[in-house]
């Protein structure tokens, strides 16, 4: 989405409409531990459940009670900072850490159909549409649905395109499916049969893309026993021309026939000049040459190559010849 350049609206959406709670309300224990809202996230319903004060607000849910472990400075949930300790004692959640299932389920059934998208990052869970007509968003704006908590605005963006918001903070799950179906044109049963489709596609995909492995693997298989054919019979060319099999030995200059995989035209004999370096490196530079006499003549130019450890391996178990 762009930055936005003008608020067009901006309202909270949100069951609890009482005023913020100076005081904490509760001296009970929770019956929750922060160890649960941390590392596992908690449902709204989870929450509300609680034998204690809880309160829900456009940003965060406040839990109003006694809590048996310690609150720390750092608590996250899924990698972001929401579980902190309000300046009444109360304990603030934000709704990252709530219903991170339910928006999960969310974003992959808006995936599948609809004019919304789903994002989840470390600001929570996001659906938004865009516009090219501002009284379109607007439109869109007032008729959004409201079938979950948190906050809706719409905002022209820097680059002209007018876009509809709305800051999923959490959803009743007896809401689910009606605000799923709004956002999406989905029910459960349609949403079935969508993944029923998408798995069909998915697993057609994958024998074609299996079917093609295997024909590309014959392909290479065979491109490779020809090219050994091909190198076999440059190898006699330069045994019968007088040139020396050898293993590689480090320093000197070696020939050894050549034929680029990806390169048709890239086939001939490739002259290597291996050398010490400085700070006990050895450097190597190459010339491909097509014509058989023109081995000992080639002139090297170019900086110098670095041979590494994994280069050295790839040289020893060529069949090389000296020069």
């Amino acid at each position: 989405m762009e930055t936005i350049e003008e608020v067009l609206g901006k309202a909270d959406v949100v069951r609890d409409v009482k005023a913020r709670r100076v005081l904490n309300v509760s001296d009970k224990d929770s019956g929750i531990t922060l160890e649960e809202i941390e590392k596992k996230g908690v449902t709204i319903e989870r929450l509300l459940g609680l034998d204690v004060p809880v309160f829900t607000y456009g940003g965060q849910v406040t839990i109003h009670g006694r809590f048996n472990d310690d609150i720390s400075s750092d608590l996250r949930v899924a990698g972001y900072k929401s579980v902190f300790k309000n300046g009444n004692g109360s304990l603030g959640v934000r709704y990252v850490a709530v219903d991170g299932e339910k928006k999960r389920r969310l974003e992959d059934i808006c995936s599948l159909g609809g004019w919304w998208r789903i994002t989840i990052d470390s600001k929570g869970c996001q659906a938004y549409r865009s516009f090219n007509d501002k009284q379109e968003c607007i439109d869109c704006y007032n008729s959004a649905p409201t079938d979950y908590i948190g906050t809706k605005y719409a905002f022209r963006g820097i680059y002209g395109r007018f876009y509809v918001v709305l800051e999923i903070g959490a959803v009743y799950e007896k809401d689910f499916w009606r605000l799923s179906e709004s956002l999406s044109g989905l029910n459960e049963e349609s949403y079935k049969k969508a993944c029923e489709v998408r798995k069909s596609k998915e697993e057609a995909e994958e024998m074609a893309y299996e079917q093609r492995r295997k024909e590309q693997e014959t392909k290479d298989a065979e491109i490779k026993a020809n090219q050994a054919v091909i190198r076999a019979g440059m190898d006699k060319v330069l045994e019968d021309s007088g040139f020396v099999k050898t293993a590689y030995k480090g320093t000197g200059t070696y020939v050894y026939s050549f034929i680029s995989r990806y390169y048709s035209d890239k086939i001939g004999y490739m002259v290597v000049e291996v050398k010490k370096g400085s700070f006990g490196r050895t450097l190597q530079r190459s010339v491909l040459t097509k014509d058989i006499g023109t081995i000992k003549s080639v002139v090297f130019s170019g900086k110098a190559k670095v041979i590494d450890e994994l280069n050295m391996k790839v040289m020893e178990k060529k069949t090389m010849f000296l020069v």
